[in-house]
């Protein structure tokens, strides 16, 4: 893929720079499946993790938001190997609003 390709990518989607001037685009591993990310989770931390346990934590996590915004209560999309939450947007992510992991 040529760089004048990234423009027409995913909008989830990364660029990775690779040596040569070659532009890589690589899937955002976010997703908001919540069975996904139970599973995931658990190989992290080395146990059972449950998806009432992950919705929980994704609660916590969104409730460090402001609810001054036009959305009160974001959508949200995981990173199932950092924990990393971020709010969905029209036309791919937000920033990151807080980890799973802290409350699990």
């Amino acid at each position: 893929m040529v760089a004048s390709e990234v423009a027409s990518a995913a909008a989830i989607a990364s660029p990775v720079l690779v040596p040569g001037d070659s532009v890589v685009v690589r899937a955002t591993p976010y997703t908001d499946k919540v069975g996904k990310i139970a599973q995931d989770a658990g190989k992290q931390l080395g146990r059972r993790v449950t998806p009432r346990e992950i919705s929980d934590a994704i609660h916590r996590v969104k409730e460090n938001l402001g609810r001054g915004g036009p959305i009160k209560n974001p959508d949200v999309l995981v990173d199932p190997s950092s924990g990393d939450v971020r709010p969905k947007v029209p036309g791919g992510m937000g920033d990151s609003i807080g980890n799973i992991f802290d409350h699990l």
